[in-house]
């Protein structure tokens, strides 16, 4: 019997061996706070393990709502950039959609002095500059939303992130929950029913995490968020626009 070997196929197959032997807690290296008590109690490290994609999903309804999403899921992980920007580096928001709100991540506690917006004009530019964010050791956090990709993108993005040693926040649609991650780790957000305000701010979520390979049942741990994180400067500045043109790698 003749064995046909596609190029292509075995190319891919490659690459899914490789992710799966590199996406490994880094036991040496204790993880950083999430600003949450009870969401560090769900790491193993005790918190999120530098140089490692982080999947945040919404559930329940809410969904494609901008950053704002009513589950509540964007809003927990500006929170949790904000923390981790508070040692210094820069945040970045690759913004496809042109749903990012300044105002609403400085409430969070998001610094606008050190954040880059990032709008590109189709997906092969997004991913290029999703690759170069997250390879930049000066970037502590890049954040965007990733609706749908292939196991080569995601490859990718790990191969950036493991670079720079800083963190990727990808925003997933609720229906990738039954579909492989090649994220470290996959945060499950759905806000608490009767939790009081339904705006960005001042409500509780129920969070569970899960870990790429573990099919232990993953416990829940609900999470208050305030009403007001930081103050509120008048007019806050942000840089103008400026266009940068590159070739997207393909």
């Amino acid at each position: 019997m003749q064995t046909i070997r596609h190029p292509g196929v075995i190319q891919e197959l490659r690459e899914r061996i490789r992710g799966v032997e590199t996406v490994r807690p880094r036991a040496d290296e204790p993880g950083v706070s999430t600003g949450f008590v009870a969401l560090d109690r769900l790491f193993p490290a005790g918190g999120l393990t530098r140089g490692t994609l982080i999947e945040w999903v919404g559930e329940g309804e809410g969904e494609g709502e901008g950053e704002g999403d009513g589950c509540g899921a964007a809003t927990l992980a500006l929170a949790v950039a904000a923390h981790l920007l508070r040692s210094g580096a820069t945040f970045v928001a690759i913004d496809e959609a042109g749903e990012f709100y300044p105002v609403a991540a400085d409430q969070l506690g998001i610094p606008l002095e050190r954040t880059v917006v990032v709008r590109p004009p189709d997906a092969a530019s997004a991913l290029w500059a999703w690759e170069q964010a997250l390879r930049c050791p000066g970037v502590a956090v890049t954040f965007g939303r990733i609706r749908s990709a292939n196991d080569r993108v995601f490859r990718r993005l790990q191969v950036g992130v493991e670079s720079g040693g800083g963190w990727g926040f990808l925003m997933r649609p609720p229906e990738c929950q039954s579909a492989p991650s090649w994220a470290a780790t996959r945060v499950c957000v759905e806000p608490v029913s009767g939790s009081g305000c339904p705006s960005l701010l001042g409500r509780r979520l129920r969070v569970r995490v899960s870990r790429r390979g573990s099919g232990a049942r993953v416990p829940a741990v609900e999470v208050d968020l305030p009403y007001e994180t930081s103050p509120l400067p008048l007019a806050p500045q942000l840089a103008g626009p400026v266009e940068i043109f590159c070739s997207a790698a393909g």
